[in-house]
């Protein structure tokens, strides 16, 4: 491994060819379905079957006229493949644009008009059920199908006939360590998903960096290199994102048996990539010890019920993209063997985990969102609006700055100049920090509710109210009272097999905060009630709007 990470050569270009010489012809790599392409139509891959998919991919791009810093979106239903083919166009000198199979077909159009991608690779149910008209995407010449949709109105480039008489022989172009690898959306949480711009250079470092980085493999045993962890790992996030191509390419080049998921459930494109109880079931069955996700499947398999299946096997469990309740967390460590669970602050911009807290069945119920430590190549910084350090307790904007930095967004100089203090990007993100130097996190600047006695941060609301127990799941926001100004309301579903009472929960909570934090409404709702994003964040800035009249009646 450390031979593969010193090689000065190792490039996103190159990644398989490594992974192949470390790997050999194993078929470590296991889906729970085979992908709908030819010579990649297995269920347990190896890594030769992965370059030679990748190889043949790039070489078709090459074929209908891709020229270097040509934009090549994916966006399909999600699966491993969304790797492999973003591999791909970086390989033959494109840009990767993968896209959430669960972006709204308005924003769909819209972003790819505003990433300018001229090439696409979709599927015949995305095209069918989302896109349904070449017109909706005017921008993109070349469409690619694992199968061409009955009556596709112009040429495209079939995969399935393609791919087998495509050469698997392909060297890749020499990147330009300051040219885009990646343009890789945000999640739209506060708006129009933003197009990050991760160039090359970066790219490969954190990727580097990412196979360095050691993390808790059980309470009872020291950190271990991600690149060095021997174990059974699966995923159970969608696989657009940077945590995603990060985690699955550091992956190849390690020593874990890889279990990923190419099915969605059939009544939905839901945030989550499957069923709870097929990744529970997968969990049990495969005995995996390391499972890394997003919040909302740990959500989802959290009700769906952790006990009924045997997850024992697991000795970590990874969250990022967006933070975790602490009383999940407690749920997921106590139910593994010596098992921890870490909570990564990691968003597309920083290109790398900032923070990283681990947390373990005997961690102090009360963690005040405690987010850890830093490490040696993100640096974070507590400071002011202009950018100046706060003091130990001081509440504060968290910034961050590091080598793995992203370089902007797409088209949006004044959006990128905005987030930035010095060179330290601003995460959006209000905390404090200890004299030991340990980070907590309160709440989003933009959900902090500035009420007339003080700021009431939604989060940490949020987090007493999932320890009521009729409370499933909960979302504070900011409404303007017409006499109290800004204040608290929460919107709360009942846990299975309970039901959940607005004005009980109301006094409940407000016996537990301070006057000024105090919830002015609640409201009981059903879960589908609740907006959710592409990854599964709560949109508040729908619920702000939604109920923002709410007082007046």
């Amino acid at each position: 491994m450390s031979s593969v990470l010193d090689d000065p050569s190792l490039s996103l270009g190159n990644l398989l060819d490594r992974a192949v010489a470390i790997r050999g012809k194993h078929r470590f790599f296991h889906v729970d379905a085979a992908m709908p392409y030819p010579g990649l139509d297995g269920t347990s891959l190896s890594a030769p079957e992965i370059r030679d998919f990748v190889n043949r991919i790039g070489n078709l791009l090459l074929a209908n006229g891709l020229k270097r810093g040509d934009r090549v979106a994916i966006h399909k239903m999600s699966g491993p493949d969304y790797v492999f083919l973003a591999l791909a166009a970086i390989k033959v000198g494109g840009v990767a644009v993968p896209v959430h199979h669960n972006m709204s077909r308005e924003h769909l159009g819209d972003y790819i008009r505003y990433t300018g991608a001229t090439f696409l690779v979709t599927d015949a149910d995305m095209f069918d059920t989302k896109i349904r008209s070449v017109d909706h995407l005017p921008t993109v010449k070349t469409w690619l199908f694992p199968e061409l949709p009955k009556g596709f109105p112009r040429a495209a480039v079939d995969l399935s006939v393609e791919l087998p008489r495509t050469s698997p022989v392909l060297e890749a172009v020499e990147l330009i360590p300051d040219s885009p690898a990646y343009l890789l959306h945000t999640s739209g949480t506060t708006g129009f998903p933003k197009a990050v711009v991760t160039v090359c250079d970066r790219a490969l470092l954190g990727l580097r960096e990412f196979v360095k980085t050691p993390f808790p493999v059980g309470d009872d045993r020291p950190e271990v290199p991600y690149g060095r962890i021997e174990g059974r790992i699966a995923f159970g996030f969608p696989f657009h994102h940077l945590v995603s191509n990060l985690f699955v390419n550091a992956a190849l080049l390690g020593n874990m048996e890889i279990f990923t998921h190419v099915r969605t459930p059939a009544e939905s494109r839901k945030p989550w990539l499957c069923d709870p109880d097929v990744l529970l079931r997968l969990i049990q069955d495969e005995a995996i010890t390391f499972f890394v996700a997003f919040p909302e499947p740990f959500h989802a398999m959290y009700e769906a019920g952790l006990a009924r299946y045997d997850v024992s096997a697991v000795k970590t469990w990874i969250c990022a993209s967006d933070a975790m309740h602490d009383i999940h967390l407690k749920a997921y460590a106590e139910a593994g063997h010596h098992s921890v669970f870490c909570d990564l602050l990691f968003t597309t911009e920083l290109g790398y985990i900032a923070l990283k807290k681990p947390f373990t069945a005997q961690t102090p119920a009360d963690t005040k969102r405690w987010l850890g430590q830093g490490n040696d190549i993100m640096r974070t910084k507590i400071a002011d609006e202009l950018g100046k350090p706060r003091r130990p307790g001081e509440v504060g904007r968290l910034l961050a700055n590091g080598p793995t930095l992203f370089r902007g967004y797409w088209n949006d100089h004044a959006m990128y100049y905005q987030s930035m203090f010095d060179g330290w990007y601003f995460t959006g993100d209000l905390a404090y920090r200890d004299e030991s130097g340990h980070t907590y996190h309160l709440d989003r600047e933009v959900d902090m509710i500035p009420t007339r006695g003080g700021p009431a941060y939604s989060l940490l609301l949020e987090e007493q109210l999932m320890t009521h127990p009729d409370v499933g799941d909960a979302a504070v926001f900011r409404v303007d009272h017409p006499e109290l100004g800004p204040v608290p309301v929460a919107i709360v579903y009942a846990r299975a097999g309970h039901t959940a009472v607005a004005e009980e929960i109301e006094r409940w909570i407000n016996a537990r905060v301070e006057s000024h934090a105090a919830v002015r409404k609640v409201l009981v709702v059903e879960p589908a009630e609740i907006p959710r994003g592409m990854t599964g964040k709560v949109l508040k800035r729908v619920l702000r709007d939604r109920h923002e009249h709410i007082f007046d009646r």
